[in-house]
Parts: structure tokens; sequence; C-alpha cells
């Protein structure tokens, strides 16, 4: 989720301006780069809405030629923001899954009821993703959001119930 504005969800960084047309390199945050990038999507910047008029795969980034963008001093005005879209256009996740804005600042307790700190943040591994959780006090730990650990997700209570492996927190009693 946007943190400025929650009504919208990132879909990928503004890295750089490209050539002399208006068009951008972005890094995409999103599972879904052909429909998001695809020509004629709608996506934001700072609550602004633009149409993808063109939009080519590099590698692991995007360039995209956004209508209204024409020229090298207006891409570079976008350079470090945030490509978003509105959160109407999100696609339900899979059975099971949750967005990684739905779970950053959930409480995470364990199965006794200890409660550890809140989801700052989730680092993706390629194997699995950790939940970075932090609490009161600074102190973090990584819990491994893989289905042995990660006991229950309740979105409406805002807390996240782990059974933590053997060693997992030991550290930090």
């Amino acid at each position: 989720m946007s943190p400025e504005n929650p009504e919208y969800v990132s879909i990928g960084l503004v890295t750089a301006p490209v050539g002399l047309e208006g068009e951008i390199k972005v890094n995409p945050a999103t599972d879904f780069t052909e429909e998001r990038f695809r020509r004629g999507a709608t996506v934001y910047v700072n609550g602004v809405p633009y149409t993808v008029a063109r939009a080519t795969r590099r590698r692991a980034q995007f360039v995209l030629k956004l209508d209204g963008i024409d020229g090298v001093a207006q891409a570079e005005e976008l350079r470090g923001q945030l490509l978003e879209i509105h959160r109407d256009q999100l696609k339900p996740p899979e059975d099971g899954g949750y967005y990684h804005f739905q779970l950053e600042g959930l409480e995470v307790r364990t199965v006794e009821g200890k409660v550890l700190g809140v989801i700052t943040r989730i680092l993706p591994t390629g194997s699995n993703d950790n939940f970075l959780v932090r609490d009161g006090a600074g102190h973090e730990v990584l819990i491994p959001a893989i289905d042995e650990v990660v006991k229950t997700v309740d979105l409406e209570r805002g807390r996240v119930v782990i059974e933590p492996m053997p060693g997992l927190l030991e550290l930090n009693d």
C-alpha cells in the first residue's frame, strides 16, 4: 500500500527517464506485469492518473511511455516516484494468499499468546517470504512465512499467530 495514500498500491518505482520522448524506466513490484503495464492500462503517480501508451520489457525492468509525459524534463520529474494502481484494480489473492500491504502492521504473537511485535516489512527470499517483526523496544526478529510456522492470519483482528520452530526466538529471550 502506498505509505502516503492507502487508496493506492505500489506496482513499481520510476528509476529514470529514457530517451527524448518522455519514456520512463520502471522497476516492477507486481506479479502481474503484463496486465499492469499493458497499453491502455491506468496507473497513478501521486494520485494523478496516466494511461500507458507503450510498454517494453528490458530484462527485469520495463520502459513505459505514459500519455501526457512528452519530454525528458517531464519524465525526470517522475524519477524516484512510485507507480501505483487504485486498490479497486487489485485481483483477489490466490486462496490462502495475502498482499504484503495487508500483512504489514499486523501484530505477531505465538500460539501461547506472547506478543512479539508488528510486521514492519516483508522480505522475499525466493523460496519463501520472511516477516520482519519489530517490538516496542526496537528489537527485530525474522519469522519465516511458511506453513510450519504461520498458523493463522486474521486480517479482521489485525494479528498473525505463529508456532516458532525450535531456536527461532531463543536469541530474543
